[in-house]
């Protein structure tokens, strides 16, 4: 189960990281800003189901933060 939980946090950090450096900044669109905000929300969200404690918190912050700009 271990090795699932590292390779899945990997894949969200990698996800996470080209969201937040690339994609949501160059975004040219509403839509698409709206897009890639809701993705960012939902892998931080896929990543606090591993977390615990101070990263959980950290985590559905950014979360929340993210799906606020959506709406």
């Amino acid at each position: 189960m271990a090795k699932i939980k590292a390779k899945l946090e990997k894949i969200c950090a990698k996800n996470l990281k080209l969201l937040e450096e690339k994609l949501v900044l160059t975004a040219r669109y509403r839509n698409s800003k709206v897009f890639y905000s809701k993705m960012n929300g939902d892998y931080d969200r896929y990543l606090a189901k591993f977390k615990t404690g101070h990263d959980r918190k950290a985590i559905a912050e950014n979360t929340l933060t993210a799906y606020k700009f959506v709406q």
